[in-house]
């Protein structure tokens, strides 16, 4: 498996996913991971010891497009904002379910941007679209979800 669309911090239920996973637990921890990995999602706890999840966020953004998904027990509409003002993409209240998890996932992922100079690889097949950058997968125009797994045995 890539590390390509498959990262994410502090989150052990991914792997059973697919999702190729590495846990830190602190800020500063992740930081020195995203020194020195590619990674396109970061999922982090707002309140992760050391460095907390905002400032982590923060830095993380002054040099990332990165994914990042803020996780927290507080569910105040000033928390969300505080968050998402830090950079975060998505922030998800405990308790959540995994399907939700795992929708908010694909949603931010979808969103990142394609690299500069590089063309979507497209593959048709009939009446089936597979988008190789956007991990998308359409038939007869219309979307088909796929696991991780499923669409790295499709590639």
């Amino acid at each position: 498996m890539t590390s390509h669309r498959s990262a994410a911090f502090c989150a052990p239920p991914l792997s059973s996913q697919g999702y190729e996973v590495s846990d830190v637990r602190t800020g500063e921890e992740a930081l020195l991971a995203i020194r020195d990995q590619r990674f396109d999602l970061v999922w982090l706890d707002v309140n992760m010891p050391g460095m907390g999840g905002l400032a982590a966020c923060r830095e993380i953004r002054a040099g990332s497009d990165v994914a990042i998904i803020m996780l927290t027990v507080r569910n105040s509409k000033a928390e969300k904002v505080t968050a998402l003002d830090a950079g975060a993409d998505d922030y998800t209240p405990k308790p959540f379910g995994i399907p939700e998890l795992s929708a908010r996932i694909r949603a931010a992922l979808r969103r990142l941007p394609v690299p500069l100079g590089t063309d979507r690889e497209m593959i048709h097949l009939g009446e089936v679209e597979v988008d190789l950058l956007a991990w998308r997968v359409r038939r007869k125009g219309r979307e088909t979800r796929l696991t991780p797994k499923e669409f790295e045995l499709l590639q």
